[in-house]
């Protein structure tokens, strides 16, 4: 599975290696299920950091379940109110392969905020997946017959000019769009399935070319999604066992591996 896994295994190697230099001052929250607290500071949400001093309080119907630095998981459940020296005890015994288990390290380093504070994947934790300030991200491959793109625009009242360029070609398609998002469908005209594309998004009607950022995506077509396929059931298989639904795999493919589908 080497090519799907090259962009995530690059940041990991450094982490992988620094990681042992330092000792366990805290632990990320990877899943909760029901309504788990810290004791004085409130709900538990996936993302948060549970710290030295913290005492976390579960119900009957409470689960919550902890990353720490090796990407070790520890799970806490049931009704007991346990303080931050003692999770240990918890460790779980969920199995995990060695990529989830890299990739479970590169999560705890991106929720304590160890790693480039530019990537979006850090950026986006918090929120479970669901924001991204523009998307579709650079160099995403899209298997799909419609692509929603999402920007952030000064004002949302005034137009925007949506930039569209097949690579290849000269020919640039601007659309001018009051608001922050656009829809645009796989038909073969503007989007073909099999290329790839240019976007960008500009304040002004004649924008300098030279000095926009364009972000680039590829529409795959049937055939190559296909030959994807078996290295994307093996991630849905390894990240399910972790204990994430379908939809949770799909925006960490998504998001992490640059294949959305």
């Amino acid at each position: 599975m080497e090519k799907l896994y090259a962009r995530l295994i690059a940041i990991l190697v450094c982490i992988v290696f620094t990681s042992n230099f330092y000792a366990q001052d805290s632990y990320g929250v990877f899943k909760v299920s029901g309504t788990p607290k810290v004791l004085n500071s409130g709900t538990i949400k996936k993302g948060d950091i549970i710290k030295n001093g913290d005492k976390i309080i579960t119900s009957l119907s409470d689960e919550i379940i902890l990353v720490d630095s090796k990407g070790q998981l520890y799970k806490v459940s049931n009704v007991t109110s346990t303080n931050y020296t003692d999770l240990p005890k918890f460790k779980s015994e969920i199995k995990s392969e060695s990529l989830s288990k890299k990739y479970l390290t590169y999560v705890y380093s991106k929720m304590t905020n160890n790693v480039g504070k530019n990537d979006n994947i850090g950026a986006v934790y918090r929120n479970n997946y669901l924001y991204l300030q523009l998307s579709p991200s650079d160099s995403i491959k899209i298997y799909n017959s419609e692509i929603n793109f999402v920007w952030v625009a000064d004002n949302e009242t005034e137009t925007s000019y949506f930039l569209l360029k097949e690579n290849g070609s000269s020919h640039i398609t601007k659309l001018g769009i009051k608001g922050n998002t656009l829809n645009l469908f796989v038909d073969n005209n503007l989007l073909k399935t099999g290329k790839e594309y240019d976007w960008a998004v500009s304040n002004s009607q004649f924008p300098a070319m030279d000095e926009i950022k364009m972000h680039n995506f590829t529409v795959l077509s049937s055939a190559h999604f296909n030959a994807l396929k078996p290295e994307i059931e093996s991630l849905k298989k390894e990240f399910a066992a972790l204990g994430f639904n379908d939809d949770e795999i799909k925006k960490i493919i998504c998001l992490d591996f640059k294949i959305c589908y």
